[in-house]
């Protein structure tokens, strides 16, 4: 048997070839087919492939598979049978409605604190600048006085003390011409 395109379906046999299967019977999609909420669903035909149904019923072998929309993970399928009804789903599949809801919130609420200290820290550093601004007269002022006090001491010093030689021994160099007394 030939492998059957995603379109065809496993009971759809090429021609010359007898279908292990012979019925026709379809699954409604409309009366029995319950999907869970908040999840989406597609179909796979009997050899697993997926396939396009667009008419209110599906072929026997048809598996629907549904997917939560808040995690793919969560799955659970139910099969046409030959009868025309569909199984029972293969697991419970509780869906969390809000858990998308709950994410996009979390996301938005960690935007706006960002925003929020970016905004803080902004303001926080032109109010620096400015209030440095202000207090930059007091401030070369301040140093101004600075410098004057020091200036001051430095006079002070070298009007009141003289520089001494590093040693006493009259052959020892000194910056200044001091002429030093040495008793005999």
């Amino acid at each position: 048997m030939v492998e059957p395109e995603t379109g065809q379906l496993r009971l759809d046999a090429p021609a010359g070839e007898s279908p292990k299967i012979v019925s026709n019977a379809t699954c409604s999609l409309s009366e029995d087919f319950m999907q869970p909420l908040d999840s989406i669903y597609y179909f796979r035909d009997g050899n697993g492939k997926i396939v396009d149904i667009y008419d209110a019923g599906a072929p026997v072998d048809t598996q629907v598979v549904f997917m939560c929309k808040d995690s793919k993970a969560k799955t659970a399928y139910r099969q046409c049978q030959s009868d025309g009804t569909w199984s029972e789903q293969s697991q419970p599949l509780s869906c969390d409605k809000w858990r998308y809801l709950a994410a996009v919130i979390a996301a938005a609420t960690s935007a706006a604190i960002v925003v929020v200290i970016f905004i803080y820290f902004s303001c926080s550093a032109y109010n620096k600048r400015n209030k440095r601004k202000y207090t930059g007269t007091y401030r070369t002022e301040r140093v101004r006085e600075q410098d004057h006090v020091m200036r001051r001491n430095e006079n002070f010093v070298r009007l009141n003390f003289r520089s001494f030689p590093l040693s006493i021994h009259p052959d020892a160099s000194s910056t200044e011409e001091v002429q030093v007394a040495v008793p005999n």
